[in-house]
């Protein structure tokens, strides 16, 4: 099974497992975090957590940072959302 395939799995268990701290965006953005890199270590899976990244914009190299929640085996970029529904503005954060 590729990465990609493995990390949609991995989210879906995390999201059927959570029962707890609904409504507490922060507090569960992070305990969603934390699941999800627990079950990413249970598969053996590599990834690194809170990372900040260089923004490339044509030929400049901005010196604000993106902070990435997770890049997982170096290529594959995660950006956890702890909310019941994505809004417009969720979804452009995650295009850009």
């Amino acid at each position: 099974m590729n990465s990609p395939c493995v990390i949609i799995n991995v989210r879906i268990m995390v999201n059927k497992n959570e029962k707890i701290l609904h409504g507490v965006n922060d507090l569960l953005h992070r305990v969603n975090e934390d699941a999800l890199c627990y079950e990413l270590d249970l598969i053996g899976i590599a990834y690194q957590r809170q990372l900040e990244l260089d923004v490339h914009y044509k030929n400049v190299v901005f010196d604000r940072k993106f902070r990435a929640d997770l890049l997982v085996e170096k290529r594959i970029l995660v950006e956890n959302k702890a909310m019941k529904k994505i809004t417009n503005q969720d979804e452009a954060q995650l295009i850009n």
